[in-house]
């Protein structure tokens, strides 16, 4: 389980670690998720995990008490099925409550699928991703949360069933142990 897409996957995480700017590391979040793979439709439902890179967030050129920013992203989710999806983001993140402790996210970018063992067949490689996070800050400077995303190829190919993912996830500054 989850073997196949991994084994590829930790090979491009390992890369982006060694080679991403030592000085943007220690701005940098590390989270690892677990949750259900096409959640929604029921159709193709599988236990998912995945691990994403944040980079530093780039703060607006105005003003603003809530908005904080760009930021990049790299992940990588595995299914049980041993498909997967490797994908790039940039995130907006919003911060609220007493001392800001609560982050809503929203993201957006490009992926690869790997179908593997996965009856859910995508309609090719090339895949467009959307995503939505809710996270609580703790003390410690770790968040924990949920994350939403959906998957899908906006029609580049003839098939384009879109799948969905659902995941509780925690969040480590890159920087501390």
């Amino acid at each position: 389980m989850f073997g196949h897409v991994c084994r590829r996957s930790w090979l491009v995480a390992l890369l982006v670690v060694l080679f991403f700017p030592q000085s943007l590391m220690a701005e940098s979040r590390l989270t690892a998720s677990a949750g259900v793979f096409d959640f929604f439709k029921g159709n193709h439902v599988e236990p998912a995990v995945a691990i994403e890179l944040r980079g530093p967030v780039f703060p607006p050129s105005w003003t603003s008490d809530t908005f904080l920013g760009f930021a990049p992203a790299l992940g990588v989710l595995a299914t049980g099925a041993e498909s997967g999806f490797v994908y790039a983001t940039i995130e907006m993140p919003f911060a609220f409550g007493a001392n800001k402790q609560y982050e809503v996210s929203f993201s957006g970018g490009i992926s690869a699928y790997e179908q593997g063992d996965s009856t859910l067949d995508m309609g090719g490689t090339a895949q467009f991703v959307l995503g939505a996070s809710l996270n609580r800050g703790l003390a410690n400077g770790h968040r924990v949360g949920l994350t939403v995303r959906h998957f899908s190829n906006a029609g580049l190919h003839n098939r384009n069933p879109g799948t969905d993912v659902i995941m509780a996830a925690w969040t480590v500054p890159f920087g501390q142990r």
